[in-house]
């Protein structure tokens, strides 16, 4: 995944890392390219006990972007939830930040869009086994405000 900021002529790539496979599940990194081609080196964006996975990126403002990401906890099969995290020029900017996390559902697959500065848009895969519905995977959006 990859999104270029005009501003600062670089291009940021998130991806899944299992360098830490063992100790600490599927991992979150990014790295940083300029337009001159020089790759910087990986720095981490999220690395706790859970799996992380499937991230996608896009750009809020100058040199500030935003990550999303599932994450599965490493002693299940089934609850997942969806994280975001800011990243401004090669590094990490602030905590990471609960989008979703209903407990028993699956949350994934989550994309992100920015109208502006202060304001995007996650949506992604909700699937409750619970449900009554034939229809129990659907998309749900959170709408995600910055100061």
């Amino acid at each position: 995944r990859v999104r270029f900021d005009e501003t600062g002529g670089v291009a940021t790539v998130v991806y899944e890392d299992d360098r830490n496979l063992a100790s600490k599940g599927v991992d979150v990194y990014a790295r940083r390219v300029t337009a001159a081609g020089v790759v910087q080196p990986a720095f981490a964006v999220a690395t706790t006990t859970k799996h992380e996975y499937k991230p996608r990126l896009t750009t809020r403002t100058g040199g500030s972007q935003e990550v999303v990401f599932a994450t599965l906890a490493t002693n299940t099969a089934f609850d997942y939830d969806v994280i975001g995290q800011t990243v401004s020029s090669g590094a990490l900017s602030g905590p990471a930040y609960t989008i979703s996390a209903t407990t028993n559902r699956r949350e994934m697959t989550p994309v992100i869009g920015c109208q502006s500065a202060t304001s995007c848009v996650c949506p992604y895969r909700w699937y409750d086994p619970d449900s009554t519905d034939t229809n129990s995977d659907r998309v749900k959006a959170r709408a995600v405000t910055y100061p």
